[in-house]
């Protein structure tokens, strides 16, 4: 649990030039409002299209309270909702929280002295809840954790109940267990994607935001992710990005238990499917933890000052087309996700296929990758980095992994395969392995 600390008003953040976030110091944000409304002493489930107004807050929950299929809970501008404990939404319906300026909703801890982890948070459960909206919304000291070990990665059971089988967890689709913790997020999506407008997702035990499978592109804008203990936002797969990439502000992420580059988004794997592309306004850092990849027909185009970080066996697969285009003064950077990086720490960008010869990289650093697998050092042979020959050793999942001769797995900083990607004022630097090799048949290659 974080440290205890004084409570303070909602806090709005919007991301400007001149300042990241704007805190209101004063006394509990429901302290000028009349009697807290029980939410879940009437019931615990919203059947029918309900209305929770600023007259009647501000609403305690100390249940999970759920909003099912067909019903649409709406919540007025101005309102409080605290809640503690096991308690949190679960929508599978449609949750309609739409603040202003003036008027912002916030989603808080009931205690006077809260903590990160003081509550579980929302719950985005199935399509129908991807017509949910938020707006000017604040969502603050959530992502409990639950069980005696505090495990930050494994199955993603937090409400979806792979981990959550432990004493005192009583979330949806609870069940099963590994006898690890149960982890939520302050806020959870699964197969939904509501849109999110200036919102504020701050002082979380866990992650900011969790996008669970498949997930369709966020809609998210102008939003500010303050103080998670986990990372701001962490996807399981590409495919959620974003169709534009922009308008966040990323501040403080990623100090709980287990440090990590928390003002980032993570992202696990998943395939960018044919037909889509993601484009970022914005210079971001992204963490990859495991192998994304962009297919044939699909693009990603990286903002100028952006910077992708991997570790272990993690890497970026373009079978599509990856458009890396910085700049001499905002240069592109792919590197080591550790604090005290080295040669292999990660495997690298492998361009396969004609495909993949429309990627663009330009200004761009690629460093500490190269990372290689199996007992033995070999530097020739079937190449096998991600082609497959020797990479069937333990510890080794990249793509077309299969077959072996006895030797190990064998990654470059850059390896192309049929493919012939531009490359423009490149650096391709202390890699454990070759800094870029060509594989099987390349039609032409284009490095000035």
């Amino acid at each position: 649990m974080g440290a205890h600390r004084s409570r303070r008003r909602p806090l709005l953040v919007r991301p400007s030039t001149s300042s990241l976030r704007r805190i209101l110091q004063s006394t509990r944000a429901s302290d000028a409002i009349g009697q807290p409304t029980n939410v879940c002493a009437t019931s615990t489930t919203v059947v029918t299209d309900t209305e929770w107004t600023s007259a009647s807050g501000p609403y305690m929950l100390t249940c999970y309270v759920q909003v099912s299929s067909g019903a649409t809970l709406t919540i007025d501008p101005g309102v409080v909702v605290e809640a503690s404990g096991n308690a949190g939404i679960y929508v599978q319906g449609t949750l309609r929280a739409q603040g202003t300026v003036d008027a912002p909703i916030t989603f808080q801890s009931t205690s006077g002295n809260p903590s990160r982890g003081d509550w579980t948070g929302l719950f985005f459960d199935g399509s129908e809840a991807s017509g949910s909206q938020l707006s000017y919304v604040t969502i603050a000291d959530a992502g409990r954790t639950y069980g005696a070990d505090r495990w930050g990665w494994g199955w993603r059971g937090g409400w979806g109940g792979w981990l959550c089988s432990e004493p005192g967890y009583a979330g949806p689709s609870a069940g099963g267990s590994n006898g690890h913790e149960c982890v939520t997020d302050a806020v959870l999506l699964r197969t939904a994607s509501p849109t999110f407008d200036h919102v504020t997702i701050r002082d979380s035990q866990t992650d900011g935001l969790y996008a669970m499978g498949d997930v369709p592109p966020l809609q998210l804008t102008n939003d500010t992710f303050v103080d998670n203990s986990g990372y701001a936002v962490h996807l399981e797969n590409i495919a959620s990005l974003p169709v534009q990439v922009g308008t966040f502000a990323f501040t403080g992420n990623g100090g709980g238990d287990y440090p990590r580059p928390g003002d980032s988004i993570a992202i696990n794997g998943g395939v960018l499917t044919s037909g889509n592309a993601v484009t970022a306004t914005q210079a971001l850092t992204y963490t990859l933890l495991g192998y994304p990849t962009i297919a044939p027909e699909a693009t990603f185009s990286l903002a100028p000052g952006s910077v992708v970080l991997a570790g272990g066996n993690a890497g970026l697969y373009v079978r599509g087309t990856l458009l890396a285009q910085g700049t001499a003064d905002a240069p592109i950077t792919f590197r080591s996700m550790s604090g005290s990086p080295g040669r292999g720490d990660w495997t690298g960008l492998f361009f396969d296929g004609p495909d993949a010869s429309g990627s663009q990289l330009s200004y761009v650093t690629v460093q500490d990758a190269g990372r290689s697998y199996g007992a033995d050092r070999w530097g020739w042979g079937w190449r096998g980095g991600w082609g497959g020959w020797l990479c069937s050793e333990a510890g080794y999942a990249g793509p077309s992994a299969g077959g072996s001769n006895g030797h190990e797995c064998y990654t470059d900083a850059v390896l192309l395969r049929t493919a012939s990607p531009t490359f423009d004022h490149v650096t391709i630097r202390d890699s454990q392995t070759d800094g870029l090799y060509a594989a099987w048949f390349i039609l032409r290659l284009e490095i000035w």
